[in-house]
């Protein structure tokens, strides 16, 4: 898939009714700056554009969600902004992503740290082991197996188990899961 490109816009996204409502609210909003271009795109396209090294002085990347805020991505040039998002949301957000380097907020970063445990819990949910398997593999109770379930929902920010399984399957996640190092306990 190639960006389309509008004005000072690259679209990484197939919905082209988001991308005609984000066009609409770029070309309302007053503070954009003209020398920035601004990346849409979904978790999907996430490797596709970080493969065209854009730069952080020259380009805004801005991730689409769904729901998950993809708490994972420790890349802290992405903002993060949800699809559903009301047009005063999606303004602010794209305010401020394109103001100069010297005023803009910095794009909301939260680094994740696993510890030994959260990443072998997270390599067997990848494997599709059940909890009864994973707890006899790990010697712990399975309730103490839900609970630690329970804290990487939320450490990666899924919305439930529904989002962590889905979010587990997804390339991204398991490629950075391979690079993420891990803290002792």
């Amino acid at each position: 898939m190639l960006p389309v490109r509008t004005g000072n816009i690259d679209f990484w996204i197939d919905d082209s009714f988001l991308q005609l409502g984000l066009e609409r609210t770029i070309h309302k909003s007053r503070a954009v700056d003209p020398d920035i271009r601004l990346v849409f795109f979904t978790i999907d396209q996430y490797n596709m554009v970080k493969k065209q090294r854009y730069s952080s002085t020259e380009h805004r990347l801005i991730l689409l969600t769904e729901g998950h805020m993809y708490n994972f991505l420790d890349d802290a040039g992405i903002y993060r902004m949800q699809k559903k998002s009301s047009f005063t949301e999606m303004e602010k957000i794209i305010e401020n992503a394109t103001q100069r380097r010297g005023k803009a907020a910095k794009a909301e970063f939260q680094g994740i740290v696993l510890s030994e445990r959260d990443k072998t819990l997270l390599n067997y949910f990848c494997e599709g082991k059940k909890i009864n398997e994973i707890a006899e593999l790990m010697q712990l109770h399975f309730k103490t197996i839900y609970l630690i379930r329970k804290n990487l929902i939320n450490k990666l920010g899924c919305s439930g188990v529904i989002d962590f399984l889905h979010t587990l399957r997804k390339d991204v996640f398991k490629t950075w899961l391979m690079q993420t190092p891990s803290q002792m306990n």
